[in-house]
C-alpha cells in the first residue's frame, strides 16, 4: 500500500497514518482518560475493565483521510485494512456477510469504486468504476450511489451480478428500503418521495415538511436537514429549521409520527441510527450549544442518552442492539436505550471516527 496523504492537525503538524497510530493508541486513551481539560466533554471516570456488551469489531477511518481499520472492542489496537493505491477518500464502509468489509472508494479523477478489504488479504475490486457520486445506502445486498450536484442521478450495483451500474430513481441523500426495493429521497429539502429501483416506475409522494400535523409552535418551517434512514422501524427523516429540529418516522401503513429535539441553540445538522430490531431510533442532533442523543420508539417520546460539547461524527448500534455508541471528536460514549451509561473511552481528537460495527 502506498503512503496515504494525511490532514493537518489544528496545529499545522501532519497527522500520523492510521498505520503509525496502532502502538499509540492505547497510551492515549490512558493519558486522556486522566485528563479532566476542555478537550475531554465532563462524564463518569471510564471504567477501567470491559463490559461484556461492549463486543465485537468496529471499523473506523480517520476524519479527513483515506484509511481505514478495525478496532476489536473494548481495547483493541487499530488494524489497517489492506487499501488500493491513489485513495482520495473513503465515502462509506459496510460489514458484509463474510465478514470482510465493503469500502466505496474515491480514487483519482473522481472515479469511485467498490471493494471489499481484509487486513491480510489484497483489496478486490468490485464493479466497474463510477465516476462521481455522493451519498451511498446499502440494502439487501444492492449499493445505491446517487450524486449531489445539479444532476441528481442515482445508480444501483447488485454486488451479486456486479457487472454494471443500473440507473435508479433518486437523488442526493437517498436511501434504500430494507428489503432493497424501493428509493426514498428528498428532491427539494422540502418533500419526500419514494420510487421502485426500477426507473420507469411512478414517484409517489410520502411526506411535506410543510404539511404536517400537530407540530408545536415554531416548526412550521421545516425542511429535512440530513440523509434518510430506512430500517425495520420505518422511514426516518431528519427535519429542521435555524430554531428547531426534530425527526418524522414513516411507518409501513403510511402513518408519520414527528418527534420534536428540542432547541438548544440553532439547529444545523441530525444524523439517525435506526436499533436492529426497529424498536428503537437514534438520533444525534446538534446546534450551536453541544450535541444531544436521544432514542426513542417509533411512535413514542424521546429520552436524552448522551450530550457532548463537540458534534457526534459516529452514531452505531451494537450488532445485537443492546448498547449504542455516540463517538464525538474527542470521546467513544457507550449507552443502553434506557440511558444506562456503559463506559466512556476518550480517544485521540478527531482522528477515529467508528462508520460500521459487526460481532
Amino acid at each position: 500500500m502506498g503512503v496515504m496523504p494525511t490532514a493537518l492537525a489544528g496545529d499545522g503538524a501532519p497527522r500520523p497514518s492510521l498505520r503509525c497510530r496502532a502502538g499509540i493508541f492505547p497510551v492515549l486513551m490512558l493519558f486522556l482518560s486522566a485528563c479532566t481539560g476542555g478537550e475531554v466533554s465532563e462524564g463518569p471516570t471510564p471504567l477501567p475493565d470491559a463490559n461484556p456488551r461492549v463486543a465485537g469489531v468496529v471499523v473506523v477511518t480517520q476524519r479527513f483521510g483515506g484509511e481505514l481499520a478495525t478496532i476489536e472492542l473494548p481495547d483493541g489496537e487499530p488494524e489497517p485494512l489492506s487499501m488500493p493505491e491513489d485513495v482520495r477518500f473513503v465515502h462509506a464502509a459496510y460489514v458484509i456477510g463474510d465478514g470482510s468489509v465493503l469500502a466505496v472508494i474515491e480514487r483519482d479523477h473522481e472515479r469511485i469504486q467498490v471493494y471489499t478489504l481484509g487486513t491480510a488479504s489484497d483489496p478486490v475490486a468490485i464493479g466497474p468504476p463510477l465516476r462521481r457520486a455522493h451519498s451511498f445506502a446499502l440494502a439487501a445486498g444492492r449499493l445505491l450511489a446517487a450524486r449531489c450536484d445539479r444532476a441528481k442521478s442515482a445508480w444501483i450495483l447488485d454486488l451479486e451480478l456486479p457487472e454494471r451500474w443500473i440507473p435508479a430513481p433518486g437523488g442526493c441523500g437517498a436511501t434504500l428500503s430494507p428489503e432493497g426495493t424501493v428509493v426514498a429521497w428528498s428532491p427539494d429539502g422540502r418533500r419526500v418521495v419514494q420510487a421502485s429501483t426500477d426507473p420507469s416506475a411512478p414517484v409517489e409522494p410520502v411526506l411535506d415538511a410543510a404539511g404536517l400535523d400537530g407540530l408545536p409552535p415554531g416548526m412550521r418551517r421545516l425542511e429535512v436537514i440530513g440523509r434518510l434512514s430506512w430500517g425495520p422501524g420505518g422511514l426516518a427523516v431528519p427535519l429542521g429549521n435555524n430554531e428547531r429540529q426534530a425527526a418524522a418516522v414513516v411507518e409501513e401503513d403510511g402513518t408519520v409520527a414527528v418527534t420534536p429535539l428540542g432547541d438548544r441553540g440553532a439547529g444545523i445538522g441530525a444524523s439517525l441510527a435506526w436499533q436492529p430490531s426497529g424498536g428503537f431510533l437514534a438520533v444525534a442532533s446538534w446546534g450551536t450549544l453541544e450535541a444531544i442523543v436521544r432514542v426513542f420508539p417509533p411512535n413514542g417520546e424521546s429520552r436524552v442518552v448522551a450530550m457532548d460539547a463537540d458534534p457526534i461524527a459516529g452514531l452505531l448500534w451494537s450488532p445485537g442492539g443492546e448498547v449504542l455508541l455516540a463517538a464525538s471528536q474527542s470521546r467513544w460514549t457507550f449507552v443502553t436505550a434506557g440511558g444506562e451509561w456503559v463506559r466512556s473511552t476518550p480517544v485521540p481528537r478527531g482522528e477515529l471516527v467508528p462508520i460500521a460495527w459487526s460481532a
